[in-house]
């Protein structure tokens, strides 16, 4: 399940197999070191976050009077107390999120942890899972840039198909390309995944987005 944060400014989507990476990327975001080439097809708000994946890396360098952003990098098994919080205080399911620790993305500023975005991987599906900010930071274009980057990351992981489930975020996830698919035509391993079996109500919103 995922909650959204709001009305969001990011623009229509790209796919993913366009050629080319990132090029209206805003100029203050400034490759280092050089050689890397951050991957992200999907564009998102100026000021909105540092992002870390694995050796791609991208870093904002905000203007003197910006306050630093957050910054998103793979989640490690000391974040996932943390996860987990933030998860019940946004009442969406926390159900084996452990087993997927390694597909997980957490946003922190500093040492405190404001949002998240998960994966289940399911050979070339995916389940896109813990998609949640912090109430302070809410409002801001955090959401969409986890969700941009947990998108990112099933692309180099092989995805063809991100799957979601939803109750209150299905104005949100179009703006990624997801549309609404009827339960019949969900993976059936992503079918037999704990949010689609038992985590989330039988009313909850099915959506789905190719990668290919």
């Amino acid at each position: 399940m995922n909650r959204s944060e709001g009305p969001g400014k990011l623009a229509p989507p790209e796919p993913l197999g366009a050629g080319g990476a990132f090029t209206n990327l805003p100029r203050r975001y400034a490759a280092r070191p050089p050689e890397f080439e951050f991957r992200l097809r999907l564009r998102f708000e100026p000021r909105t976050a540092n992002v870390i994946m694995g050796q791609q890396y991208y870093r904002l360098e905000p203007l003197a009077r910006d306050p630093v952003p957050p910054v998103i990098a793979p989640a490690t098994p000391a974040d996932l107390p943390a996860i987990l919080q933030l998860l019940e205080v946004s009442k969406l399911p926390r159900a084996e999120l452990e087993r997927h620790i390694g597909t997980t993305l957490v946003a922190k500023e500093g040492k405190q942890l404001v949002g998240t975005a998960a994966l289940e991987l399911y050979g070339t599906a995916a389940l896109l899972r813990s998609v949640a900010v912090a109430a302070e930071r809410r409002g801001h274009g955090l959401g969409q840039t986890l969700t941009a980057a947990a998108l990112d990351l099933a692309h180099r992981r092989g995805v063809h198909t991100v799957y979601l489930l939803t109750e209150t975020a299905a104005h949100f996830f179009p703006k990624f390309g997801f549309r609404p698919i009827p339960r019949s035509d969900v993976d059936q391993a992503v079918l037999r995944s704990p949010e689609f079996t038992a985590a989330c109500p039988q009313s909850a919103l099915v959506m789905a987005r190719s990668l290919s």
